[in-house]
């Protein structure tokens, strides 16, 4: 699915496009040694799991400033009916890179039993800052990826 990315950039002939997806890894009790199809509706909750963000930035800017800046890859999860966010997940920040263009690729790794039954929505969210210096986000982009259901198997 592609992210959907604003880019305070624009007028630097530069651009950001990528997607994200999800997946179940082996483990638990069922799928025995099998890893699902992206984004499967219902994990386990003894499964680890990973997010896996896959975005390419290109132009003028990213050729001579894309070191100076770092790539917060993170998820969202909004948990529906009693409770809130299950816990702190995990996000990873990637190092920018000097070339016209570059492919990013990044995988979050959910431990099994980071989050409780129930069923959430699920955000990926990307932020571009600059690597060192001032918070200011100079390009964010955000996928929902739906409905999962994390249960007991």
């Amino acid at each position: 699915m592609p992210l959907t990315i604003e880019n305070a950039l624009g007028f630097m002939s530069s651009s950001i496009t990528g997607n994200v997806e999800y997946v179940e890894l082996p483990g638990g009790v069922f799928p025995p040694g099998v890893i699902t199809n992206p984004n499967p509706a219902s994990i386990q909750v003894d499964q680890a799991w990973q997010v896996k963000f896959n975005f390419t930035a290109s132009g003028v800017f990213f050729q001579f400033f894309g070191a100076a800046v770092k790539w917060d890859c993170d998820i969202l999860m909004e948990q529906y009916g009693p409770g809130e966010n299950p816990a702190s997940l995990p996000a990873i920040t990637l190092p920018g890179v000097t070339a016209f263009a570059n492919t990013y690729n990044g995988t979050i790794n959910i431990a099994p039993g980071s989050v409780p039954e129930g069923v959430y929505r699920l955000v990926a969210r990307l932020s571009m800052r600059p690597a060192v210096g001032p918070t200011t986000i100079l390009a964010a982009g955000f996928l929902d990826l739906g409905l999962v259901q994390f249960y007991k198997g």
